[in-house]
């Protein structure tokens, strides 16, 4: 029958250690066997020599089983520091009260355990800290939060980082993420393995609504490099909630391009809708592209205007003609 070494559980009950390569410890095995054979081996040596040097080769053992199976010790504490993320961004922009009101119930919660903090940030484009990490829960009115500029994009991934920088030392960690989940900016999957690398737990509030005749923009793709002179593909891809027509408006370095109507209207369905255009390049240089979908029935278009403004590519470089 196999023997396994005491799990990390078990251990964490006897003492307050972690350990995450248990395996090396069968190297403290080794220690009263290096003491006998040793005892004998230094026999010529005076006694006290003889045990100091004993002692110190079962502490070189002992230090290099430790180091490799990685203990470390835990400390435990009450302490809890919650940061919360509110969502402000324009999709979400008639639920800002709601989660304000969340917040100060959450908040009287709090103020029962006099040793948690109580964090607040919110974002869109970018993320602000509105309220330090304190004891005491939540300590800004409801309505009193400053306005935000730029809510036209949703950026989760800034906020998980901001959170991460603000979190003490001294406390267990979580992130309360409240949001519709429609993240349009940054990488969120990275910063949440970051999160969990780190030991902080995200939980989230999802934010529920209806936008039945919602249309954005998902994604505009231009090439990196042309030539001046050439065609360049814009290739884009809106969102419906339902079918709609309508109109799409090229900006070229803040111009609006002249297009046929055959060529600029289109129908949207249900869903992701792929859409390519291609505009002359003149001159050389930086190239900046935007584009802005416009209802053809203002009533039975796009429900939020606000997120539909207009979307900028990635900067395409016209290399100019010799």
């Amino acid at each position: 029958m196999a023997l396994n070494w005491p799990t990390e559980s078990v251990l964490a009950l006897i003492l307050p250690l972690s350990v995450d390569q248990p395996v090396w410890l069968w190297l403290l095995l080794l220690v009263p066997i290096v003491a006998v054979v040793s005892w004998r081996a230094l026999v010529a040596l005076l006694p006290g020599r003889r045990a100091l040097a004993i002692v110190v080769r079962c502490l070189v053992i002992i230090v290099l089983a430790l180091c490799l199976a990685d203990v470390t010790y835990v400390r435990t504490t009450d302490k809890l520091t919650v940061l919360f993320l509110m969502d402000r961004s324009d999709s979400v922009k008639d639920l800002q009260q709601v989660q304000e009101e969340y917040l100060a119930a959450v908040s009287s919660q709090i103020k029962g355990h006099p040793d948690d903090r109580f964090g607040l940030i919110d974002f869109a484009s970018n993320a602000y800290l509105q309220q330090l990490p304190m004891h005491g829960g939540y300590h800004i009115p409801v309505g009193r939060l400053p306005e935000m500029d730029h809510r036209e994009r949703t950026d989760v991934a800034a906020a998980i980082r901001l959170a991460l920088a603000m979190f003490p030392h001294d406390s267990a960690k979580r992130i309360v993420l409240m949001s519709d989940g429609n993240d349009n900016m940054g990488n969120i999957l990275t910063e949440a393995e970051g999160a969990q690398a780190a030991g902080v737990q995200i939980d989230v509030v999802p934010l529920w609504y209806e936008h039945r005749n919602e249309v954005f923009f998902d994604k505009m793709v231009a090439p990196t490099r042309v030539a001046e002179g050439d065609l360049v593909p814009l290739r884009m891809l809106l969102h419906a909630e339902r079918s709609t027509r309508g109109r799409i408006d090229i900006y070229h370095n803040g111009r609006l391009v002249e297009m046929p109507e055959e060529n600029s209207t289109v129908t949207l369905k249900p869903g992701n809708n792929p859409f390519t255009v291609k505009i002359p390049i003149q001159g050389g240089g930086p190239q900046r592209f935007e584009a802005r979908f416009v209802p053809a029935d203002p009533d039975a278009g796009d429900s939020i205007e606000e997120n539909t403004p207009p979307h900028h590519s990635p900067l395409c470089r016209a290399r100019a003609k010799p």
